[in-house]
């Protein structure tokens, strides 16, 4: 059909309007279901669009004019329908999804749906999700199913999992949840919010409690960490305020005034048997030093008193001990102990203190004084560390005596500065000759055992196979073997450059009794031994062995020295080194059979069995330390399998893995392999011996 374009256009408003309504166009508006563009219809009808668009919005007919789209009032009322019959369906339609599905502008849907749906009580839409609109029996429904899931919760429970369990659309499901929090309904408590929310029920809480409760009446005590593992979901402290009464704060736990009572009772036996206390072993073991510190000034503030300091302006308790009254006395927040246990020790310690400036005294001496005079202008310090050690040999624990040092360190040096004045000084010790050479036989003895365990040693890491374990081994002997022998080579020369022993031990810097029993030094005080030697010694051939230390390497030069030593075998040195190494062989059985069946012990079994082992297999002795046994089993364990004693092998492989396991890892030691082990070594040291 075709129109001519100068037709009036009061005549085509006309006739577009009873057409469209009366039907007449029924060949034009029936597509789309009732719905037809300005557009299509210019095209068809060969007129402009403005005028159609003017005629549709000046017209009073039963359509509804959408931009370039036109909607008859049946057509909106059958959308209206099919959306209804969703909603009752399927419980709720987004209006965004419809006015995509139906081409239509998202604000006429959503104005029709408010006018048409939600004008009725069976429909409804939240405010928080503006897009959706659901029946309001779905609403119903799916708000029992949250409600009904929440309360048979006795577990927390994340609410992701909770809505793809529900199956529930996914914000629709936290709308619903807020609207719950608001009235309360769900017996517990949320953490968090929508996908990371998490939902804790009441009961769960009260069991979480309870079981805390159980746990601090139990011990009188309670960690915040096991507060916050049984019940990750408050504050520890706040969580025991709310909960507990009756308790104390510390700084990693709380504790119970049960325990603050127990830890007082405790405290008036110390007042009453004048001892003392240590309050890390008194208290739980978990208890951190911090905790002990807290715990101990909350129970001290019992005592009336107790925070008093030792020494006042007016009064010294120490100076006339008969008139002060006895206390408790706390030390460094750790100890608690009396004023009489403190006096007692003072009065204990005063013979020790008079023995130490007697001796301190006769080494200040020298031999050229005429008259003996004693060098009192010489400010001796108060031996804090000698004390601490007496004290811990008459029974003390070793941290108590340190505690007990400082705070008795006015008194010590009073007793010690009077001992000054008052000690008896005998003339000084005339030059023991006899002494002198008893102590260089011993030397040269000692000596004599050093250099064959060198040479022994040299001689059997030519054996190894490895390079890398023939370095290693070398720098051992230097650094270990060769240091302690030059130590005593020096002794020797000392010895032979002194008149009294006050001398000797000044010189060597080496107590009498250490000197006598040839005390093995540490590494450190052996090389500030040495150097101090050295300065007073003029000896090329002894500075290159020390030079030779210092590198490392080079034992040879060492093998060399040995050869220009007056006391050094030339001849039968081959039946003296026998002899060294028998006696040996049954030191390291007599250390073997003494060493406990433990697995503190199992690192120096395994040692001493592997130089058992070695010992017998190869022509020459081994003397180095636990470190180098994976060299000594990669060496022993070829000439084993060739003696078809590969399950030996194999034993000491096992247990080497398994002490390792243990030293690095604390993993179980089996003891019946480590006695295995032992008796192995037992029987082998036997044999050679």
């Amino acid at each position: 059909m075709s129109i001519q374009r100068d037709i009036p256009q009061a005549l085509l408003h006309q006739w577009v309007q009873q057409g469209i309504h009366k039907g007449f166009l029924s060949d034009l508006v029936p597509t789309l279901d009732g719905r037809l563009s300005v557009a299509d219809m210019a095209r068809v009808l060969n007129v402009d669009a403005s005028h159609i668009t003017h005629c549709l919005n000046t017209a009073k007919t039963s359509w509804t004019v959408l931009y370039d789209l036109v909607l008859t009032n049946h057509s909106i009322d059958t959308l209206i329908t099919q959306l209804k019959n969703t909603l009752d369906e399927v419980g709720w339609v987004s209006v965004v999804v419809q006015a995509q599905l139906l081409s239509l502008p998202y604000a006429f849907l959503q104005t029709t749906l408010q006018e048409r749906l939600l004008c009725h009580k069976e429909y409804l839409k939240y405010p928080a999700l503006p897009d959706m609109l659901l029946s309001q029996s779905y609403a119903t429904d799916s708000m029992e199913k949250i409600q009904t899931a929440l309360i048979g919760l006795t577990e927390p429970l994340s609410m992701a999992t909770l809505q793809m369990r529900l199956g529930l659309q996914e914000s629709l499901f936290y709308v619903m949840l807020d609207s719950m929090k608001k009235q309360d309904l769900p017996p517990g408590q949320f953490h968090g919010r929508r996908e990371k929310a998490l939902f804790e029920p009441y009961v769960y809480r009260d069991r979480q409690v309870a079981l805390i409760h159980s746990l601090l009446d139990a011990g009188n005590y309670i960690e915040y960490d096991t507060v916050q593992q049984h019940y990750p979901y408050a504050n520890p402290m706040e969580l025991l305020k709310r909960h507990c009464v009756d308790i104390h704060f510390l700084e990693t736990c709380a504790v119970t005034k049960a325990l603050v009572k127990s830890l007082e009772k405790d405290i008036y036996q110390v007042l009453n048997a004048n001892h003392w206390l240590d309050v890390y072993e008194w208290g739980p073991s978990s208890l951190s030093p911090k905790d002990a510190v807290g715990l101990l000034d909350i129970t001290m503030s019992l005592f009336p008193g107790a925070t008093k300091p030792l020494y006042t302006k007016r009064s010294d308790p120490f100076s006339d001990p008969s008139k002060t009254e006895n206390r408790i006395v706390p030390l460094e927040s750790r100890f608690v102990t009396t004023l009489c246990y403190l006096q007692d020790i003072v009065q204990n310690t005063t013979p020790f203190l008079k023995k130490i400036v007697s001796l301190k005294i006769q080494g200040q001496k020298k031999l050229h004084s005429a008259k003996g005079k004693m060098r009192r202008e010489e400010k001796i310090v108060l031996p804090c560390d000698q004390i601490s050690e007496y004290w811990v040999q008459q029974g003390l624990p070793t941290a108590f005596a340190g505690t007990v040092a400082v705070a008795l360190k006015r008194p010590m040096s009073e007793v010690y500065q009077k001992a000054l004045h008052t000690v008896y000084l005998p003339p000084a010790m005339s030059v023991d000759e006899k002494w002198v050479e008893a102590l260089k036989e011993k030397e040269q003895e000692h000596l004599r055992t050093l250099g064959w365990a060198i040479v022994r040693s040299s001689q059997a890491i030519k054996l190894f196979k490895e390079q890398g374990a023939q370095k290693s081994l070398e720098k051992y002997i230097v650094k270990v073997l060769c240091l302690e022998f030059l130590y005593h080579l020096l002794v020797l020369h000392s010895l032979s450059e002194v008149y009294t022993i006050a001398e000797i031990v000044e010189k060597i810097g080496v107590s009498q009794k250490d000197l006598e029993s040839l005390v093995r030094l540490k590494e450190d005080e052996e090389k500030i031994a040495i150097q101090s030697m050295l300065e007073n010694i003029n000896n090329s051939d002894i500075n290159s062995l020390y030079q030779t230390i210092a590198i490392g390497k080079h034992v040879d030069a060492f093998l060399t020295y040995f050869e220009t030593l007056s006391f050094w075998p030339q001849s039968q040195i081959e039946g003296a080194m026998q002899e060294a190494q028998e006696k040996k062989s049954a030191l390291l059985l007599s250390q073997l059979e003494s060493t406990p069946l433990s697995e503190a012990a199992s690192p120096s079994i395994l040692h001493i069995t592997c130089l058992a082992y070695f010992q017998s297999l190869f022509p020459h002795p081994l003397y180095v330390s636990g470190k180098y046994v994976p060299y000594i089993i990669r060496q022993c364990t070829p000439l084993l399998e060739a003696e078809d004693r590969g399950e030996e092998a194999r034993l000491l492989e096992i247990a080497h893995s398994m002490i390792m396991g243990y030293v690095r890892s604390k993993q179980p030691i089996d003891l019946s392999l480590l006695e295995q082990v032992k008796m192995e070594g037992q029987n082998l040291l036997k044999i050679i011996k």
